[in-house]
């Protein structure tokens, strides 16, 4: 795959990724295209929820990749960046066994959130024809709003100030690496069963809210359409979308 990445950075814009979709819709060919800002007045997450940060302190980036696999299979995209985003923080963290994917688009590392992805496709057919992938990795931001649920930092966790730039070299790196490994026939399976065995609570019972109701249950896997897989003690299955299940929030300390 051709991975010669091209680079926009702007001071200020409302999202990375509505800049990307407005391009596209312009005409412009953003395949490989990386945008990168120091703030953004309307970031988002998933759903309707907001990314807040505070200006030039962390890494805000959106980027359009080829990816041509079936439109049924795009889950795995999310599972590739997800993976991607775990391997780069493994450079800047040193308890590895304390980072999580918390299901569907978040990163924790000891119950704080570091990092989120918003993916937004472009389908040709049955077939994606790129995607656009949204990134937020909270790097040099000690301080958040008191309404943030258990936002963390890399700086916070390691006590260093570290450069967003070598943190986004290191990050294409490994989207570059995941991305081939989905196109590997022969991986996907390898690659399916390590993005389940690093979810937040994987095979944990704890207590959670499903669909209103309190559930005993463990965390067992994730379907083809990137439901999330709950089982009870009772063995009875639960496959959630998002905003279906409501996780426990544990702090450390």
């Amino acid at each position: 795959m051709n991975f010669t990445w091209r680079y926009t950075h702007l001071d200020s814009i409302p999202s990375t990724n509505l800049w990307l979709q407005e391009e596209y819709a312009r005409g412009t060919d953003i395949r490989n295209l990386v945008v990168t800002t120091a703030y953004q007045t309307a970031g988002k997450g998933i759903g309707h929820n907001n990314w807040y940060s505070e200006h030039g302190k962390n890494l805000l980036l959106s980027l359009a990749i080829d990816t041509r696999i079936d439109a049924a299979e795009q889950f795995m995209i999310n599972m590739s960046i997800s993976l991607a985003l775990t391997d780069v923080l493994k450079h800047y963290l040193s308890n590895h066994s304390a980072l999580y994917i918390k299901w569907p688009n978040d990163i924790w590392y000891e119950y704080k959130k570091l990092s989120g992805l918003l993916i937004t496709h472009i389908i040709s057919g049955n077939r994606l024809d790129m995607s656009i992938i949204g990134i937020g990795i909270n790097v040099n931001q000690t301080v958040f709003p008191s309404g943030l649920p258990n936002p963390g930092s890399i700086k916070s966790a390691s006590d260093k100030h570290h450069s967003l730039q070598n943190i986004q070299q290191h990050l294409l790196q490994h989207i570059e690496t995941r991305i081939v490994q989905l196109h590997d026939t022969e991986f996907l399976h390898h690659l399916k069963a390590e993005y389940i065995s690093q979810l937040l609570y994987f095979n944990e019972f704890k207590n959670y809210l499903i669909r209103d109701q309190a559930v005993y249950a463990k965390i067992v896997g994730v379907n083809a359409f990137g439901q999330l897989e709950v089982l009870d003690r009772s063995g009875k299955k639960y496959e959630c979308n998002f905003k279906e299940i409501i996780f426990p929030i544990e702090r450390q300390g």
